[in-house]
């Protein structure tokens, strides 16, 4: 069980990190000397005088903020093979992710970037299972996405991919593959309707599940949908092994309103994001599962690591060994994780062990207090969405705020230009409530985006209509199938509040307009 398997693999990790967080200005220093010295010899290092580098300071003014774009030919290299490029590590594996303006992303993993990784992830699971001892009562369900990519590996012959289990180290993910209700190799299934019905079954046949992970809340609530939509079948292949456990499934998910807490009466903990455009899908899970806490992951990206929840915060910790970090304010004043302000909100620059310097994360979070002395962070929305028809320069994090107000279990805003005229509109789940609901929603959108002064001039000016509300038959599934076509795990697909372009209509399902009373 976890307190009592995991507990000495840990070794104490959740308190070391909780004793870091007394001193963020001396752990960061070490966190940023220690990159510089490992990696002054890499071709990085060399032209940016990394020998010469004494202080964060004096680390600005020789290395220049970088997009993904001004590493991108460095990373090239190392695909091809090439050593001592940006780190003097050798890179052991690929991530890709979305976002650059070529399409997709390499992320390149050494065995000291992975460390930063398992530093803030072994640290979350020791503060779960020390404040949470009922999650030695049943296994996980550690949530791992289809396949649906093929396993390659780049020119030079590094991998692309890797298993979950990497990311926690050796000896802990191989304890937590023990643990989980779904079984590990589930995730190597491609068909993703294959491996929905194949996960469904192991989930719902497990009676002492302590534990749920998941990345997008909308991942776990589209899983439960589809048990609900498919029970009959669902319940038949339980049966062939527990016909009782079938009965009790099949009755609760016939129930308007199905009880988890009767199929998982153990379950303690579900983890997921819960900020930005993910607090609606998140406050779901806490409706669906009253007695279970829904605990914030915190902000952890493709690139690294950047936060953890810690028992008895309300919003996420920086881990500080994670990453060296730096803060861009709105006038673009740079600041170390010690002397942020609370309550103001600051762009990412995050440098890894793993060859990411300066690195602009595009993430945006706002100071929500402090842990000893180490902030606590929210992370509010991606700086580089934004949608400009006309000058309004809407941000993804701006909307995301007015978008969580309206309470919709689905919604995103979209530039359209239908009919000659320009506008946004808002993207609402048909089930969710008739044309007269979806109109409403869309007019309080309106009101609040007039917060804006360039949207509210825009409007003024007639260069916009208002917003208007488009009613979509299954927009979630429309939108994870879209990403998904993009190369993108289901698991790791996050729902924005603002869309970019008009490319929406391409592959959202609308609903039929309703006849006219």
């Amino acid at each position: 069980m976890p307190p009592k398997d995991l507990g000495p693999l840990l070794h104490g990790a959740g308190q070391r990190f909780r004793a870091d967080l007394a001193d963020p200005a001396r752990v960061q220093a070490e966190v940023l000397q220690s990159i510089l010295r490992q990696n002054r010899d890499s071709a990085f290092g060399r032209r940016h005088a990394f020998c010469a580098i004494g202080d964060g300071a004096a680390y600005a003014a020789a290395v220049p903020v970088a997009r993904y774009e001004a590493l991108a030919a460095d990373i090239a290299r190392q695909a091809q093979g090439e050593t001592n490029i940006l780190t003097t590590q050798d890179v052991l594996a690929f991530e890709e992710t979305g976002g650059s303006s070529d399409g997709g992303k390499l992320i390149p993993y050494t065995a000291d970037g992975l460390a930063g990784f398992q530093y803030g992830l072994l640290a979350w699971l020791d503060d779960l299972c020390t404040h949470h001892p009922g999650l030695g009562e049943g296994p996980f369900y550690w949530a791992i996405s289809p396949a649906c990519r093929a396993a390659r590996a780049t020119a030079g012959g590094i991998p692309v991919g890797m298993p979950d289990a990497a990311y926690l180290g050796a000896e802990v993910g191989m304890a937590v593959a023990q643990m989980l209700a779904v079984p590990a190799d589930v995730g190597a299934i491609s068909d993703v309707d294959e491996w929905r019905a194949c996960t469904l079954r192991h989930l719902f046949a497990s009676t002492n599940m302590s534990m749920i992970s998941v990345w997008s809340p909308s991942f776990l609530t589209e899983l439960l949908r589809y048990a609900v939509i498919g029970r009959e079948a669902l319940a038949r292949r339980i049966a062939q092994d527990d016909p009782a456990r079938a009965a009790e499934v099949l009755a609760q998910l016939s129930r308007a309103a199905p009880d988890y807490r009767r199929l998982w009466p153990r379950l303690q903990v579900i983890s997921c994001w819960d900020q930005a455009s993910a607090a609606v899908g998140a406050a779901t899970l806490r409706t669906m599962f009253p007695q279970v806490l829904v605990q914030g992951k915190g902000l952890l990206a493709t690139e690294g690591l950047v936060t953890i929840p810690l028992a008895g915060f309300a919003y996420p910790a920086l881990s500080l060994r994670s990453g060296y970090f730096e803060f861009v304010d709105a006038a673009g004043v740079c600041f170390g994780a010690h002397n942020l302000a609370q309550g103001q909100q600051y762009q990412l620059l995050m440098t890894t062990h793993s060859g990411l310097y300066r690195y602009a994360l595009g993430d945006q979070v706002v100071v929500r207090g402090h842990a000893a002395r180490t902030p606590l962070l929210e992370f509010i929305g991606r700086s580089g969405a934004t949608s400009d028809l006309c000058g309004e320069k809407l941000s993804d994090a701006f909307v995301a705020g007015r978008i969580a107000a309206l309470g919709q279990p689905f919604a995103m805003l979209a530039p359209d230009a239908g009919d000659g005229r320009q506008r946004y509109a808002l993207l609402l789940d048909a089930a969710a409530g008739d044309a007269a609901r979806a109109d409403a929603a869309a007019a309080a959108l309106e009101r609040s985006l007039h917060d804006n002064p360039q949207y509210a001039y825009a409007r003024k000016l007639g260069q916009l209509d208002a917003v208007v509300s488009v009613r979509c038959l299954h927009p979630l599934q429309d939108w994870l199938a879209e990403r998904m076509a993009r190369g993108q795990r289901l698991g790791d697909i996050k729902q924005p509040a603002l869309l970019s372009n008009t490319a929406w209509r391409a592959w959202v399902s609308v609903a039929a307009p309703e006849p006219a009373a």
